[in-house]
Formats: structure tokens, sequence, C-alpha cells
């Protein structure tokens, strides 16, 4: 069976841009469905797999495949200047608990905050800590 060719084309040149900054010039473009790669995650040297969850109504389920990485789970939808309530935020975070190790979840947010005003990026991330002090809160109990 001949190699995957997301592994063996995109996935080394986007760990080399994720980790270095670099910008690979690809030849062909590659885009897996969904998250179907995430597993092979697991066989690679990172410490911390990054997913955007706000933004996109993703299935938290896929978490399931990296189970033992630590994940950054973002929780801040970037693509709204609405300033989510801890509540929302605290929602957001429940959703991915069942399927990471809750030792191993980092609190993030989606990408492209330097897009909001600065007043917005503020409280947003304040609502941020607030939403994880309420997760915190109810594991401490």
């Amino acid at each position: 069976m001949p190699p995957d060719p997301w592994r063996t084309t995109c996935l080394p040149k986007t760990w080399w841009a994720m980790t270095c900054g670099s910008r690979p010039t690809f030849r062909q473009h590659i885009r897996p469905d969904g998250y179907s790669f995430l597993a092979q995650m697991n066989d690679c040297l990172c410490d911390q797999i990054s997913i955007e969850t706000a933004q996109t109504p993703l299935d938290t389920s896929v978490l399931e495949e990296v189970r033992g990485k630590t994940i950054m789970v973002g929780v801040l939808d970037l693509s709204d200047h609405t300033v989510e309530t801890p509540e929302v935020i605290a929602q957001r975070i429940r959703r991915a608990l069942p399927h990471a190790d809750a030792d191993k979840v980092v609190v993030a947010r989606d990408w492209g905050l330097k897009y909001l005003p600065r007043d917005v990026d503020f409280a947003k991330m304040q609502s941020m800590a607030a939403g994880a002090a309420l997760v915190d809160a109810e594991h401490e109990a």
C-alpha cells in the first residue's frame, strides 16, 4: 500500500512551519477531511496539540485520538466581536473533558486574536480566565 500523501508530503512541512515559523511552499494542496489525521499526531514528538473548538462545531470526541498529549483547547470564538460569558467558556471546556485527560487540557483561544480590537481581546481573555476558574471549582469540589 502506498504511503499516505498527507503524512509524507504535507505533515512534515506543516510541522516545520508550526515549530520553526517557516512558510514552506506546497507544490500540491492536500487537505484531509476534518481531523482524520489526528491519530497520526501520537507518533510525533510534539508535546502539545492546539485545536480550535469555538469557531467550528468540532465534535470533541476526536480528542480521544490523542489521549496522552497535552491538548490546547480553543474556547474563544475570534470570528465574532461578542464577548462570551464565563458560563459559555466553561461549557466549551466541559465539552472536551470527557475525551481528554483533565490534567492535560490547556485552555486557550482559537487562532486570530490579532484581528479583534484590543478592548474586545482583553474582555475575551478575562472571560476565558473566569470560565476556566468555574470549571476548576467544579473539579475541586
